[in-house]
């Protein structure tokens, strides 16, 4: 399965991880560079950007520290979201955030 991260601090790294070690197919996106190298040096691939995740994914685990961020990263993905797909957010938030 073609799995999208976006954000790989504490929790989401190690998630992303798990799903490489599964066998999954995973790109990921993170602010940091860092996170980014450790996932890339685990067999993960570089999406650039949100967009870019989504574009290379089926599913987008979205796991970012707060709602202006999961709002920013969305409309980011906006472009690329296709029927099918899913979006699984992780992240701590405003419930109505996560409603809109």
């Amino acid at each position: 399965m073609r799995i999208g991260f976006v954000g790989l601090g504490a929790m989401g790294l190690p998630m992303a991880g798990h799903l490489i070690e599964a066998g999954h197919d995973v790109t990921v996106a993170s602010r940091s560079r860092g996170p980014i190298d450790a996932a890339l040096a685990r067999g993960a691939k570089d999406g650039g950007s949100p967009r870019g995740v989504a574009e290379a994914s089926d599913v987008v685990i979205v796991c970012v520290p707060n709602s202006p961020e999961v709002v920013e990263v969305v409309d980011d993905m906006v472009p690329a979201l296709a029927e099918g797909m899913t979006i699984v957010d992780c992240s701590t938030i405003d419930p109505e955030v996560e409603r809109a």
